[in-house]
């Protein structure tokens, strides 16, 4: 059963992982932007007709496609070269390629409706590259003015687009509100010779949609954040009602004196000129009632985000705490021995004083760090023992087997120590007769295998167990999730700690 577990588990992660891959290059490739292009151009040949069809429109994308083809070879040949090469192909690709579309589509050498996608098309193209060359200008110089994926700069994005796509396709059109159903056509030849009231349609729809914009706004930070998030439902509702009826009026009235509205038409939800019609708060009613779920969803995403980023936190300092304990008890023993050595002049001191100066320092020096050489580790494991025996070698038997040269690996520092803590502790210790303490380490491949055995003392009747066992393995689920294996068993006369660690 944990066999098929394990399996399943190495399953979805390489899923998740192969999902997370597709993900990456589609978001990093050059190409996706591109097809901006396409798509726009068959939504607005199709959306001309009464009835396309599945199969007609994906022909209708594929001639798309095939169009823009010598552009978007030109734009690989930009991306895999480097200095005066990559200019020329990005020049031919984006300048040249483009001006020989717009005069053959002018002069009629190449009919409109032959094209599928013309100019509206090349414009998308040339929009697409020329936010991704804003876009790698700032993010080498300003990186305070990249592009943050809230919930209002998403909207914010929205407003000014959707504007200046309006204003482009308005402009494009004598006497658009006069003149409906209006085509989302976009002439750029006009565009461009009547910038002016291109600008002017720009700042007429950017009233209009910031209006809009507005009721989400405060919907969001007012309404949600202040009202629902403090007093409830029943105070959201009323308060909103109250903002429809207050604010609904007043914002109608304004886009009503816009210029581009005509006599017997206007742009607001009631198409009239009576500000108070119920059809423009249903509008604003509709925006508040679209974002609500939105700006919940991505108000929980953050919440869970922030509570992650906490726990992540909490973790940290956890281990950070977990790692760099040391035995009191054992440092306070050590001392006395040291105390007693001193006074008795032994030739030992100064070599012990070097080691206990040595384990001091690996716990203040590389205790706190995430890993440590497998090497030092043994190191500070040998040190540590050659301290105990100091102790207790007039009542221990040791069998130590831990090998002089290792592998370049790495470990969580301060691991192995406690196992061997526990044995001193709760076995060596506490025993009134002759003990032993066996040791062995060894490592095949990045597979370490570790194993601490111990004599269990006679008066042993309820063998408590220890906090750090408890430590360690809190430590070993942190660090070493699904690969590591811990086996403890225990008799009358052994206690048995055997530890498989994957160290990669």
């Amino acid at each position: 059963m944990v066999k098929h577990m394990h399996t399943w588990q190495a399953f979805k992660q390489g899923k998740d992982d192969r999902f997370n891959k597709l993900i990456d290059g589609l978001v990093n490739s050059w190409l996706a932007p591109m097809l901006i292009a396409v798509f726009i151009a068959s939504v607005i040949k199709v959306s001309r007709a009464p009835y396309v069809s599945w199969a007609e429109y994906l022909i209708i994308w594929g001639q798309g496609l095939l169009e823009i083809s010598p552009i978007l070879l030109c734009k690989y040949f930009s991306v895999r070269t480097v200095g005066i090469r990559k200019a020329l192909w990005w020049i031919l690709g984006f300048i040249v390629l483009p001006a020989v579309a717009f005069i053959s589509l002018n002069n009629g050498v190449i009919p409109a409706d032959v094209m599928i996608v013309g100019e509206a098309g090349l414009f998308a193209l040339w929009a697409v590259e020329l936010g991704a060359f804003i876009r790698l200008w700032l993010g080498s110089r300003l990186k305070l003015l990249r592009f943050k994926p809230s919930l209002d700069n998403v909207f914010f994005i929205l407003w000014i687009g959707v504007s200046l796509f309006m204003a482009a396709v308005f402009n494009s059109i004598d006497a658009p509100l006069e003149n409906q159903p209006i085509h989302l056509v976009i002439d750029l030849k006009r565009n461009l010779l009547q910038f002016g009231s291109f600008i002017g349609y720009f700042l007429q729809f950017a009233t209009l949609y910031g209006a809009l914009y507005f009721v989400y706004y405060v919907n969001h930070h007012v309404l949600i954040n202040k009202v629902l998030q403090h007093h409830g439902v029943y105070s959201y509702l009323w308060v909103t009602a109250l903002f429809l009826l207050v604010f609904g009026p007043v914002v109608t009235q304004i886009i009503m004196w816009l210029p581009m509205n005509v006599a017997d038409y206007t742009v607001t939800g009631s198409t009239d000129y009576n500000p108070f019609s119920l059809l423009n708060i249903h509008l604003g009613l509709l925006i508040i009632v679209l974002s609500f779920p939105l700006i919940l969803a991505v108000k929980l995403q953050n919440d869970n985000r922030k509570l992650a980023e906490l726990e992540q936190e909490k973790l940290a300092t956890e281990l950070k705490w977990l790692q760099q304990q040391i035995n009191p008890h054992f440092l306070f023993n050590t001392l006395n021995n040291l105390y007693a050595l001193c006074l008795s002049k032994s030739e030992k001191t100064p070599e012990l004083i070097l080691q206990l100066a040595s384990l001091l320092r690996f716990v203040v020096y590389k205790g706190g760090n995430d890993r440590v050489s497998l090497n030092d580790e043994i190191n500070y494991l040998n040190d540590y023992l050659e301290l105990q025996r100091l102790r207790v070698e007039n009542k221990c038997d040791f069998t130590i087997d831990l090998p002089t040269s290792l592998p370049p690996l790495s470990i969580s520092p301060l691991l192995l120590v406690v196992f061997v803590e526990n044995a001193f502790k709760h076995g060596v210790e506490l025993s009134d007769q002759r003990s032993t303490l066996n040791l062995s380490l060894n490592v095949e491949g990045t597979k370490l295998h570790f194993c601490c055995e111990n004599s269990v003392p006679e008066n042993d009747s309820e063998r408590e167990r220890g906090i750090g066992l408890n430590n360690v393995e809190r430590r070993l689920a942190l660090i070493y999730p699904d690969k590591h294996q811990l086996n403890i068993s225990s008799t009358d006369e052994l206690y048995r700690v055997e530890l498989t660690l994957d160290l990669t």
